[in-house]
């Protein structure tokens, strides 16, 4: 049986909230394609296609892989923590796309099967991410966290209004913190695309103690010290590949990246 899907559309030039959704599209105006997307997923994730000219190539509604060209993140308190694809169900995330992507179209194509049930929370987990599951904006009741696209933290306020299927930070702390910082030693670095010689392509993100690398196949990448050094000599293997390094500023792939 043919599955009905309901798919979300997202202008990608710089990234600007609040968020609009009309007759089941949702576009994110003014993408910056290193920043977050705080989203509710009204079902599985099935695919995301985009349209768009990036360093070297034309992509035209053209389905993306996951690592490669996009990454998606959930709030495991008190830690943002990636998600495997293959666990993209409905729920409350941050999709983060690659940076050569900026300017471009994205289409998130998910089953319509709609699920709105959100966690509450709880003594062990006293801030939890949900989202607005309705057509309209909403002004949730209190305090909560709202994100904010300059500082990449979830910033405490009361009587804002929320976009439709936009997520954000509810909590049933008493004397709750100001704000909460969306970084897990890397991400708000942005995903980089880089290129290995062969021309397989390839994304990179810092973590605390290296990078991990998706790999669209099987490949072999150099990365240097800043002063021009061979750092490390890496066999990828296709998908995600995570390299230890110590922290400091590195070059792979004609680019730049921290690890902290």
């Amino acid at each position: 049986m043919k599955k009905s899907l309901l798919y979300i559309l997202i202008a990608m030039t710089a990234l600007s909230l609040p968020i609009s959704v009309k007759a089941g599209i949702k576009s994110i105006s003014s993408v910056n394609s290193s920043q977050l997307y705080p989203l509710w997923f009204p079902g599985k994730l099935n695919y995301i296609r985009v349209t768009g000219t990036s360093d070297r190539r034309t992509y035209t509604n053209e389905t993306i892989t996951y690592g490669i060209d996009y990454v998606v993140l959930k709030y495991d308190y008190p830690r943002f923590n990636y998600v495997d694809s293959t666990e993209l169900k409905s729920g409350c995330y941050l999709v983060q796309f690659v940076d050569n992507f900026k300017g471009f179209n994205a289409s998130l194509w998910f089953d319509a099967n709609a699920d709105s049930t959100m966690e509450s929370p709880t003594a062990d987990k006293p801030y939890v991410l949900v989202g607005n599951t309705s057509s309209k904006s909403v002004t949730p009741e209190g305090k909560f966290l709202k994100y904010n696209t300059t500082s990449y933290k979830f910033l405490a306020t009361s009587g804002e209004t929320v976009s439709p299927y936009e997520a954000y930070i509810i909590t049933n702390a008493t004397n709750p913190v100001s704000q909460i910082v969306v970084s897990d030693g890397g991400i708000t670095n942005g995903i980089r695309r880089i290129y290995a010689s062969d021309g397989t392509r390839l994304s990179i993100c810092s973590l605390s103690e290296g990078v991990t690398i998706y790999s669209a196949g099987k490949t072999l990448l150099t990365i240097y010290s800043i002063n021009g050094q061979t750092a490390k000599t890496v066999e990828l293997s296709e998908g995600s590949n995570t390299i230890q390094l110590p922290r400091g500023l590195y070059i792979a792939g004609g680019k730049k990246f921290i690890v902290k």
